[in-house]
């Protein structure tokens, strides 16, 4: 069996989906199809010595109204032509409806006594109002030209003998259209009171296109998540051939090859390095603001970014097989699959449009059997058709879905089984990582202890120094010192990045570090009551970084991650709502704990065997 995803243009209610799916299920090999409508993507399980794809494909786009797209298409330009169809449908439509809107004012004027009657300002042509033969011209333009998608849609569906919603638009509008349409050309047949709803027609198609706008624009918003990892993504990339540099497209990078990367470029895609030493922005992997230093074998993950010194890496992974592409790949695929709800939704959809017809008929039927008049019966009739047309049955779930897992991948959370979303609601305890979560993800100075006789003077050189730094400590530390310090910037030389370790300069022919506390102790003898300064420092969770100018320590800087604003309100509001909260250090404790209770109750069962 193969599995493959593929998109589908065309998709326009939540029928489509149903439609597809039976369709192509009753074909020899087609073991499973899962449409989605809202992302307009198709995940189909078949077998190929039963079936082929081009036969599936010729299966779809026979349908009349969709295209099964087999190469890669940039589905966001087909979106935005969508999108641009759809709007200026609507603008014709909008300015269609104006004088609909005059015509109902008017009436309301004239049930206030306040303007005479426009029927009978207007007069007749022969037998025929005036008025409603306006109506007629304009209302047939506005359902024919600017409804034209409906009536398409709803006859292709017809002749595959199915329905789907465009049959409710089509129906609605089209019986609203022919019996005020028999009411102005042959009023003889009717009683002298009865009156026309061009209007409920008109204003049907506007609204349902309105409608369709706003989803297919809120469509094409909630697949931002995908498109914006997607641009995370190098373009381009420097292979090494022979000793020589040349730049390359990084869809020619083959596995094996050997890629520099100079600092602030992306890594191009997964592999290890294989020369050179530096620091390396994951944040977009991990969450974590602090860079992760790599040196030979280090292994390396596309998309993320080379800070502080220049790397030699060789490709591993490449393509579809890298991280990045698994993680996009992950949230496409929980955005298509479908949640145990959703197969009764399904079910429910797919007899939906025969039933409410049903509905429809019988209601038309009861109202003239009751007595009532022929426009009565149809007005209601009508009414039940337009207020089924929408399909929040159909839409509901599916959008509910993208909408989640869209958002959920912009804000770091890939729900990799749908099903886990749906089941989100019987969650009691929520751990948290404190870097970048409940935190702000940007280090800060939260403590400085001075060693120096001139406090002003450190600041001083710690600004100039960091200011060329592109490490988000050294970055930390800069903004703090520019803030602190009253003196003017000092003059540096011979600035040195030291990979994994920090940064080195010379002031006044003097060298001045400022690094980690295990670089340190291989430049100077810390003392004992300093280092344990250090250590308690550590303890509390401070990331330390010491300045030493010359042999001596001036300065020791204590950063750590701010707790965000709203991080308080989001667990106060998980409280409320019953959920406990751990945080991650807690978490590993209770790991540690389960292991070891494993280990004695393993031990005691050996021990009881024996």
């Amino acid at each position: 069996m193969k599995k493959e995803n593929y998109k589908i243009q065309g998709l326009h209610c939540a029928s489509c989906k149903i439609i597809i799916e039976s369709f192509l299920l009753k074909y020899p090999g087609v073991e499973n199809v899962i449409v989605n409508y809202t992302s307009g993507d198709m995940q189909i399980e078949y077998d190929e010595k039963q079936i082929s794809i081009q036969d599936i494909k010729k299966a779809v786009d026979s349908l009349g109204d969709y295209t099964l797209l087999l190469e890669d298409t940039n589905v966001d330009i087909l979106r935005k032509k969508e999108l641009e169809i759809k709007k200026k449908t609507l603008i014709f439509l909008t300015i269609a409806t104006i004088p609909f809107l005059f015509f109902m004012i008017w009436m309301l004027l004239e049930m206030m006594n306040m303007v005479p009657m426009i029927k009978d300002m207007l007069g007749m042509i022969g037998n025929v109002n005036i008025l409603f033969l306006i109506q007629f011209i304009l209302t047939t333009g506005i359902i024919f030209i600017g409804g034209k998608q409906f009536f398409i849609s709803a006859w292709k569906a017809l002749k595959k003998k199915s329905f789907n919603m465009d049959s409710l638009v089509a129906l609605s509008t089209f019986t609203s259209w022919a019996f005020s349409s028999a009411v102005t050309f042959f009023p003889q047949l009717f009683s002298k009171d009865v009156n026309v709803f061009f209007d409920a027609a008109v204003f049907i198609i506007f609204f349902i296109t309105l409608g369709r706008w706003l989803e297919a624009k809120a469509r094409y918003k909630t697949n931002e998540a995908v498109r914006d990892l997607m641009k995370l993504q190098a373009k381009e990339a420097i292979i090494i051939v022979d000793g020589e540099e040349r730049t390359i497209p990084i869809e020619e990078i083959q596995v094996g090859d050997i890629l520099l990367v100079k600092p602030g470029q992306k890594i191009p895609i997964d592999g290890v390095v294989v020369e050179g030493m530096s620091s390396v922005d994951e944040a977009m992997i991990s969450g974590e603001p602090l860079p992760v230093e790599k040196d030979i074998d280090s292994k390396v993950v596309g998309s993320t970014i080379n800070l502080t010194g220049m790397l030699k890496v060789r490709a591993t992974k490449i393509g579809k097989d890298t991280l990045l592409a698994q993680i996009i790949r992950l949230v496409q695929e929980a955005q298509n699959s479908q949640p145990p709800i959703q197969k009764i939704v399904d079910k429910i959809s797919g007899i939906f449009v025969p039933i409410i017809i049903l509905v429809a008929i019988t209601t038309f039927v009861t109202w003239l059997l009751i007595g009532k008049d022929l426009q009565f019966s149809i007005y209601l009739a009508t009414a039940v058709l337009v207020i089924a047309c929408p399909c929040a049955l159909g839409l509901a779930t599916p959008t509910a879905i993208m909408v989640g897992t869209g958002r959920g991948a912009k804000n770091g959370i890939l729900i990799k089984d749908i099903q886990a979303l749906e089941n989100a609601r019987n969650i009691k305890v929520v751990v948290f990582d404190k870097t970048g979560t409940i935190t702000e993800g940007k280090p800060k100075v939260v403590i400085v202890k001075y060693f120096g006789s001139n406090e002003d003077i450190s600041k001083s050189i710690a600004y100039s120094i960091e200011r060329n730094s592109e490490h988000p400590l050294g970055m930390a530390i800069s903004e703090y010192s520019k803030t602190k310090s009253s003196s003017k910037d000092i003059s540096i030389s011979d600035f040195k990045n030291i990979e994994g370790s920090g940064v080195r300069a010379k002031v006044n022919g003097k060298d001045v570090y400022i690094v980690n506390p295990k670089f340190a102790a291989t430049l100077t003898k810390i003392d004992p009551g300093v280092q344990d300064y250090i250590t308690n420092q550590q303890n509390n969770g401070n990331t330390l970084a010491i300045q030493i100018e010359g042999k001596d320590i001036s300065v020791i800087y204590g950063l750590n991650d701010k707790v965000k604003e709203d991080s308080k309100l989001a667990i106060q509001k998980l409280h409320n709502m019953g959920i406990k909260t751990l945080h991650r250090g807690l978490q590993m404790m209770l790991v540690w704990m389960r292991l070891l209770l494993t280990y004695y109750l393993n031990k005691k069962i050996l021990l009881f065997k024996r």
